[in-house]
């Protein structure tokens, strides 16, 4: 990327470092905007940010390029929970303070989402947090509710944003008190598979005590009850059966 996207990058709160992990690249065009950030989404996909202060379009994309989800890789991985956010630059906010994070790219997106079929193989529970806004707030609405039909396990945390918008403007104002709001976070969700952990014990001890095993003693007593005894020849062993 040359000096021209750092210099944003770096108004961005983005370090060189993680632009490199993300191979986010520079772009300039004949197009309106002609002065773009490129964030690569997938091997062939890409979206483009512009970065000139008085553009009014902000995300564009080649026509005909279809929306993928933004480091779905963080999915597989079974160390940390994952946030879900809208914007590809607040994901990689989220990932630069060492988490996981995915995004869809826009909150219209959350199919992107809540259409995937792998979702119950997730190790923690995911991490609604799209934007701190009206969109933001009626997709999450939204996205909980189709998750909630598949069985899903969430967490949302609605102090995430404190005064801000999105995890990049977090970054940017407030870094060090964002990185705490997402341990906090991540916290929610371990507690949140902790309980659900223990709910399935409990209801796996439930099954066990209306098995034939778990009365096997209380059967042998009473089976035996019911059961004659036969003569021993000896007086008072008979008498014990």
């Amino acid at each position: 990327i040359n000096d021209e996207g750092m210099l944003y990058l770096k108004s961005r709160g983005i370090s060189l470092d993680t632009a490199n992990q993300f191979k986010l690249g520079h772009y300039w065009s004949d197009q309106y905007p002609p002065n773009r950030l490129v964030i690569p989404t997938s091997k062939y996909t890409y979206n483009t940010r512009s970065i000139d202060a008085g553009s009014d379009i902000k995300y564009c994309r080649s026509a005909g390029m279809p929306v993928v989800l933004f480091n779905k890789e963080a999915l597989n991985q079974k160390r940390y929970p994952v946030f879900i956010v809208e914007g590809e630059l607040d994901a990689i906010s989220i990932e630069q303070l060492g988490f996981k994070a995915v995004a869809l790219g826009s909150a219209s997106n959350i199919g992107l989402i809540s259409t995937r079929e792998d979702l119950d193989k997730l190790e923690y529970p995911m991490i609604i947090a799209l934007d701190h806004d009206e969109t933001g707030s009626k997709r999450s609405n939204d996205l909980r509710d189709k998750l909630d039909k598949k069985s899903i396990q969430y967490v949302v945390s609605d102090s995430l944003y404190g005064n801000f918008k999105d995890a990049n403007e977090c970054l940017v104002n407030e870094p060090d008190e964002f990185k705490k709001r997402l341990e906090s976070a991540v916290m929610l969700s371990l507690q949140m598979k902790s309980a659900v952990s223990e709910k399935k014990a409990e209801e796996l001890e439930w099954y066990k005590s209306q098995s034939v095993k778990s009365h096997k003693d209380a059967y042998i007593q009473d089976r035996m009850l019911q059961l004659e005894p036969i003569s021993t020849g000896y007086s008072k062993l008979d008498e014990v059966l």
